[in-house]
């Protein structure tokens, strides 16, 4: 009984930890992928050059077809990725 709690703390920390991993994965398989992005004023679309991560989790920079750069976008503003 008392190895209960230790053990419910460790599955919760090892479910958080498969989390954080998929999201990483997941952000740097959208290098040199073709991106709709939705969320930071009017949508745009462009190509995903660079992966960041930080506290606040993954971020991309997309390059729009002009040649500007958009850094700081979160996976939860891209709508669409095209293959």
């Amino acid at each position: 009984s008392t190895l209960f709690p230790y053990t419910t703390l460790f599955r919760s920390q090892n479910t958080t930890d498969l989390l954080t991993m998929t999201a990483a994965n997941q952000a740097v398989g959208l290098i040199n992928r073709q991106v709709q992005v939705n969320g930071i004023g009017i949508p745009f679309s462009g190509t995903v050059i660079a992966v960041e991560f930080n506290a606040n989790g993954a971020q991309l920079s997309v390059r729009r077809p002009s040649g500007q750069v958009t850094t700081g976008v979160k996976l939860s503003q891209v709508t669409l990725v095209s293959p």
